[in-house]
């Protein structure tokens, strides 16, 4: 065998093509062409209008957004509905590549280790952990503006005039960016070749795992999780009325609670469920206890939904048309106040069985 052979060879056994990784090549492909099609045809629907708005002065808002009932909203409709569903489903697919890379990869213990791989590496290996996280970063960004142009096109398509075609145009357009890069950062990730010289081994080591004692021991895990509770019983009790004081406290509480829920799931509750004295893996949490996904996806969907109301209630004000914005908002935001008590609720319910199995 040649040596360019030989060098094939291990290339190709470096490359990991497995399963779950060949589905998540082909939907981060599909990403990408989706999110630089939508962003081509947002550009061109927004040259169409502009140039109506110049032949015909004074027309109305329609001439200034896209409209869903439309031709050209109809062709951005479509393709940004698909991308909006493959960049929610691209997270937990990543998430399931890197999982079975475990078993793959010597010396790694849980998807920590994996994320490690390239760390300290020479040649191409060493973009592994940056076009991991760039990746990761353009699709939780993909999945907001996904949320804010859906809650966008609800409300314009409840104004006579149209006035928030732009606000959603804008927002289709960061949705096809976000996800196009986000598809390719992935899919250069899964094709680069997993080599490097050192792999800290597993998840049990300093650079992956919390062993601040305020942050497993029982005080600091009941105080956070009291934080959490009572920041999601605000924002249930703010939710149930409108106004905008009410709004900003249900934004604030979502805030609040996400920082303390963040804080609390990858310390105190992966401690419990670890059953080790300082031992705090947010990964090892997701194997070990797999319910406790139910309280981070709650909590993620009322970030998410809480940006959105912000988002369609800032667009509103700007356009004049708060009352089409409100209702829309208004659901966003009663939504994200009965998502953190369910969190709660999950997650004091893992935390307690982890408790008494110990």
């Amino acid at each position: 065998m040649s040596s360019r052979s030989a060098r094939s060879v291990r290339a190709a056994e470096l490359v990991i093509l497995n399963a779950p990784t060949l589905a998540a090549l082909l939907l981060a492909a599909a990403q990408a062409v989706l999110g630089a099609v939508v962003c081509a045809l947002v550009v061109r629907h927004a040259v169409a209008s502009r140039t109506r708005s110049v032949s015909f002065a004074g027309g109305g808002g329609s001439a200034d957004g896209i409209r869903g009932d439309g031709t050209g909203g109809l062709a951005v409709f479509l393709p940004a509905a698909a991308l909006s569903v493959a960049a929610l489903l691209s997270i937990p697919l990543l998430y399931a590549v890197l999982a079975s890379y475990v078993s793959q990869w010597e010396g790694a213990v849980c998807v920590a280790g994996v994320l490690r791989i390239g760390t300290e590496s020479v040649g191409t290996a060493r973009l592994l952990p940056s076009l991991l996280g760039t990746a990761a970063a353009a699709k939780a960004a993909a999945v907001v503006a996904a949320c804010a142009w859906a809650a966008l096109h609800a409300a314009d398509r409840k104004t006579l005039s149209g006035s928030l075609g732009g606000a959603a145009a804008k927002a289709a357009g960061a949705l096809g960016a976000f996800a196009a890069a986000g598809g390719i950062a992935e899919a250069a990730y899964l094709l680069i070749e997993k080599r490097e010289q050192h792999l800290f081994t597993g998840c049990c080591t300093t650079a992956a795992v919390s062993h601040a004692p305020s942050a497993t021991d029982g005080t600091g895990g009941a105080l956070l999780f009291g934080v959490m509770a009572a920041a999601a019983v605000s924002a249930a009790w703010a939710a149930r009325r409108a106004g905008r004081a009410r709004n900003v406290a249900v934004i604030a509480s979502v805030a609040v609670a996400a920082v303390a829920g963040a804080t609390f799931f990858a310390g105190p509750l992966a401690a419990a469920v670890a059953g080790v004295d300082g031992h705090a893996c947010a990964h090892c949490l997701a194997t070990g206890a797999p319910a406790s996904l139910v309280g981070l996806g709650l909590v993620a969907a009322a970030v998410v939904a809480a940006i959105s109301a912000a988002v369609v209630a800032l667009a509103g004000r700007r356009a004049g048309d708060r009352d089409a914005t409100e209702s829309v908002a208004r659901g966003l935001l009663r939504f994200a106040g009965r998502a953190l008590p369910a969190a709660v609720v999950a997650w004091g319910a893992v935390w307690l069985f982890a408790g008494s199995g110990a």
